[in-house]
């Protein structure tokens, strides 16, 4: 150092003291820059201590120096990791990287069924994403097929049933997707449905009058719930007496009852009164008890 006595004054000149610095100390260097008789007091300037300055760090981070080194001291710092492992869509860990998460828990996502092995976990705009791609058509977030396999992957396999089936829920190309019921008729609105050993099962147990595959009541409803009301009945069923002079009789279903068509048959007669040797009331007995008597005298 040298110094002048100028205008009655000494003028001290620093100007070629290696590693002076004015008023204020700024380097962190063990030495005493300002010549104050303290060494490296009162150094906290963030940006030339190294320490972390980005993400949470940002003007939360306290430096200090201490014989001549810098100390970073992140413990005020809201959220921040060494390590970042926190998907929040902050820099927690000041690197200027935001949720460079490499090592999220896969237990975090569905791990059953069809997403077994397969699913992943991301961080994705700082909340955490399950990936389960990789099972293809096979993952359902919400379970509707009935093909034998846990779609939605909660531990569960087609746990599937329906209170009331629609026309809505069949699909012919892709039988495993819905039940495909009969629904006319006396089916419409009271048919369910459930899922068992990967086929959709219809049950119509609570329908009254009921009649699954053929028809056999003459009663004005569509029984078997094809669309089609009291059709292809069998005549044996009818109550008409296919016998006597009604041997060919031709019994019809119509409004509900049955017809026997007996009008206009020949020798037909509803209560038996001829003596011909026929059965004319076609109940089975030829000119039984009960004929009216007359007397002739030609007899």
């Amino acid at each position: 150092m040298k110094h002048v006595c100028t205008d009655g004054d000494w003028i001290c000149n620093y100007q070629f003291v290696p590693g002076y610095e004015g008023e204020d100390e700024l380097s962190c260097d063990g030495v005493d820059n300002d010549c104050d008789g303290s060494v490296d007091e009162g150094i906290t300037t963030v940006t030339m201590s190294g320490c972390l300055n980005d993400g949470v760090c940002q003007g939360t981070v306290f430096a200090f120096c201490y014989v001549g080194e810098w100390h970073c001291d992140y413990g005020a710092v809201p959220q921040y990791e060494l390590i970042e492992t926190l998907c929040d869509g902050f820099d927690n860990d000041c690197d200027g990287d935001v949720d460079e998460v490499t090592s999220l828990d896969a237990n975090t996502c569905l791990n059953a069924g069809v997403c077994e092995g397969i699913s992943e976990a991301l961080c994705t705009d700082g909340e955490i994403t399950c990936d389960y791609s990789e099972a293809g058509d096979d993952f359902q977030e919400f379970e509707t097929r009935c093909d034998g396999l846990d779609n939605d992957c909660d531990g569960f396999t087609d746990n599937l049933s329906l209170d009331i089936v629609t026309s809505e829920d069949c699909n012919p190309d892709d039988p495993k997707a819905g039940p495909c019921c009969d629904l006319g008729g006396l089916c419409e609105g009271t048919v369910s449905a459930a899922c068992e050993g990967d086929v959709w099962l219809c049950d119509y147990s609570g329908i009254e009058d009921y009649e699954a595959d053929t028809e056999t009541l003459c009663d004005g409803f569509d029984n078997d719930c094809d669309g089609d009301v009291d059709e292809d009945l069998d005549p044996a069923n009818s109550g008409c007496a296919p016998q006597g002079v009604c041997v060919f009789l031709t019994p019809t279903c119509e409004n509900a009852s049955w017809l026997c068509d007996t009008d206009g048959r020949v020798n037909y007669e509803s209560d038996e009164i001829s003596c011909d040797g026929l059965d004319n009331d076609c109940d089975g007995q030829l000119n039984e008890d009960g004929l009216y008597t007359h007397y002739d005298d030609d007899w």
